[in-house]
């Protein structure tokens, strides 16, 4: 190139810049296209799928109730106890109980009970940050071995371009002047 000129010579029609050359302008790679796509349509599925998600999630938040069910066998010996998943099963054993008067009553060869697990913390959190918003977190800032914590405030407006660096901030910490 000449000291004259700021553009590169083209030889043969070969180098420099040529129109319509590149990617067009807002263009995206076929990459990030395809991870869009994919990303709106998981959003439509959680959106036409959110009143069963939101009502999951609330389940978790109260925890989970079980039943199960300890047979007899022709001894009179308890048998381990069994996890009752048949619904019909369940819905008789609650009818049960709404028409017997101690509630207690059951089958003569089995006995059952209902056990819970406990709630889901972080499905909790996530139904109030949905309903009130996060909650603000605070951080408590402390010096050494939890005592005050010492140093100086520094306030630069962003019209200023003021580089600092780590000498500066030693200094400042020793002298308690403000950098300026």
């Amino acid at each position: 190139m000449d000291k004259e000129t700021t553009t590169p010579k083209v030889v043969d029609g070969r180098g420099g810049k040529r129109e319509g050359a590149g990617r067009l302008k807002g263009g995206q790679n076929a990459a990030t296209i395809i991870r869009k796509k994919a990303e709106a349509a998981l959003q439509l599925t959680i959106m036409e799928r959110a009143g069963e998600i939101l009502s999951n999630q609330l389940q978790l938040s109260r925890g989970h109730s079980y039943l199960f069910r300890i047979d007899t066998n022709g001894k009179g010996q308890k048998q381990k106890p069994v996890l009752v998943k048949d619904e019909q099963e369940i819905i008789d054993y609650l009818s049960r109980l709404e028409e017997t008067e101690d509630k207690a009553e059951a089958k003569p060869d089995s006995h059952y009970y209902i056990t819970t697990e406990k709630p889901d913390n972080q499905a909790i959190v996530s139904m109030l940050d949905r309903a009130f918003g996060k909650a603000v977190n605070r951080t408590e800032l402390m010096g050494k071995d939890g005592g005050e914590l010492k140093g100086t405030v520094v306030y630069l407006p962003q019209a200023q371009e003021t580089q600092i660096n780590d000498t500066d901030l030693e200094t400042t910490s020793q002298t308690g002047n403000s950098i300026t």
